[in-house]
């Protein structure tokens, strides 16, 4: 094979290809797609998104062996990342939180989930997600934490879902619009709160079109994240377009920045918690990663949540391929250090 898989027509490289490693192969493939995309050589972007979606298969094949090897792993405080809160990311078999971390029914999914898994959620990552959801309800009611730093109440949720929220005695309001987006007119019942709106689209690489969020966007809300913080009794409210991508990495960063002991793959499953179909935006994962000085973590403990995804809904992998969201796919199948 040549040194530079530009050199060989994709046809011609594909079997040698996908007798790779299936991680380093599927980076080749995506990688090729978006240079071909860039180029507007739509035959060849066509091509390396079918070899892409070859790898793929073998990849979840993988995945299945690696999490029954892994299943039940449950006597250290470092878990396989894919064996995470399995239950509570479902769809439609997972018990439902509210959408709130602090609340009493968030606390109730993750011992539902807990029970329903059958062992596979890890003791200790559910006492992990409890013990932040009761730390929570003793902040409010004047009562010491058992860490020393505050966890905000936080909602996620959709443009649709706002008008739900509106009598729930929110404080803050971070709003991630696309540029062109209105105003929800949904705040018009909202008691008086504080609000960050950003406006940029659901991508993680550059397309025509389309704004990607940048390191200064996520600057932004580290510090109105800091406010909320130090905010007594806040009760935040994010929100982006439909609340999976945008608004839970958003979450995550701001649950990272408040405790920058947990380890990454806390506020992930936090936040997977909190909504179970969350699938963060990996381009501002990385952009907070490093603002926080998190060395790849974050990305790493984004990885988990995207493998769980695609565990239950494999076909899920080619819409995001086609959005030219390779790089979270590549990430869901990357194999941990």
């Amino acid at each position: 094979m040549a040194d530079n898989e530009n050199d060989s027509p994709p046809e011609q490289i594909e079997a040698e290809l996908l007798a790779r490693d299936g991680d380093t192969a599927l980076g080749i493939a995506c990688e090729q797609q978006r240079r071909a995309e860039k180029l507007g050589d739509s035959a060849a972007a066509a091509a390396w998104r079918r070899i892409a979606r070859a790898i793929v298969p073998i990849e979840l094949e993988r995945l299945r062996r690696m999490l029954d090897e892994t299943s039940g792993v449950t006597g250290s405080d470092t878990y396989p990342a894919a064996t995470h809160v399995t239950v509570a990311a479902d769809r439609d078999e997972a018990p439902k939180s509210d959408g709130r971390l602090g609340s009493h029914a968030g606390e109730n999914a993750w011992s539902a989930a807990a029970t329903a898994s059958g062992g596979q959620i890890p003791p200790k990552v559910v006492r992990r997600a409890v013990t932040t959801t009761n730390d929570v309800e003793r902040r409010r009611r004047g009562e010491p934490m058992s860490t020393s730093r505050t966890v905000p109440r936080i909602t996620i949720c959709g443009i649709p879902e706002l008008g739900g929220h509106s009598a729930a005695g929110v404080t803050h309001v971070l709003s991630i619009l696309d540029p062109n987006s209105p105003d929800p007119l949904e705040f018009a019942a909202f008691a008086p709160h504080r609000r960050l709106i950003l406006r940029f689209h659901d991508v993680i690489e550059p397309q025509p079109d389309q704004i990607a969020p940048t390191r200064e966007d996520v600057e932004r809300l580290l510090v109105f994240g800091r406010e909320v913080s130090e905010t007594p009794e806040a009760n935040l409210l994010i929100h982006c377009r439909a609340g999976v991508s945008r608004s839970t990495a958003a979450a995550a960063l701001i649950l990272m920045q408040a405790n920058p002991e947990w380890p990454a793959s806390m506020a992930l499953d936090a936040v997977a918690a909190i909504r179970p179909r969350a699938w963060p935006n990996l381009l501002i994962l990385e952009f907070g990663d490093a603002l926080l000085g998190r060395n790849g973590d974050l990305a790493v403990a984004a990885g988990a949540i995207y493998r769980r995804i695609l565990a239950r809904d494999p076909e899920f992998r080619h819409q995001m391929i086609d959005a030219g969201r390779g790089r979270e796919v590549i990430a869901a199948y990357r194999k941990a250090d």
